[in-house]
């Protein structure tokens, strides 16, 4: 009579144990990478649309907005607020950045990178001076992503 296992049949155990652990441990790494790209992409898109609202909230505030003419397009939006402080928003070392009264501040996270930013003037008023649209471009990525975002919108700065 038989007590115990050989030592083939060990060897067999172990090497069937060493292929479903390799399986396990590959899908969890990949179940790991694509949380990281969810979050990822998560973050991307509550950066871009922060700007967005953002740049929604300064154009409703401001007393004049210096924007590019109609079919003109520039990389800067520049507005002055009603304490007559001018304010400037545009993409600088791929992030955006706020600058007021000279002082700037990213407005992105690191993790993001800002690969494209451009303002564009619609319709301008009655008179031709100050613009009654303004196309906002957005483009965002993660840095460990090749997926970019692009957002395009058009804001109705307050009269």
């Amino acid at each position: 009579m038989r007590n115990g296992f050989t030592l083939i049949e060990l060897i067999i155990y172990l090497a069937l144990f060493s292929l479903l652990m390799l399986g396990c441990l590959s899908s969890a790494r990949g179940i790991a990478d694509s949380a990281e790209r969810t979050r990822d992409e998560a973050l991307v898109l509550e950066e871009s649309l922060f700007v967005l609202e953002r740049i929604r909230h300064l154009l409703n505030d401001a007393e004049r907005v210096m924007a590019p003419l109609p079919e003109e397009e520039s990389g800067t939006l520049t507005i002055e607020d009603g304490d007559g402080s001018r304010i400037s928003i545009g993409r600088r070392d791929g992030s955006v950045m706020y600058t007021r009264d000279g002082v700037a501040s990213p407005l992105t996270a690191p993790a993001v990178a800002v690969t494209a930013l451009s303002f564009s003037g619609g319709t301008l008023d009655d008179a031709g001076l100050e613009p009654t649209t303004i196309d906002v471009l957005l483009e965002t990525s993660a840095h460990r992503s090749s997926r970019t975002h692009r957002f395009l919108r058009t804001f109705y700065p307050s009269p």
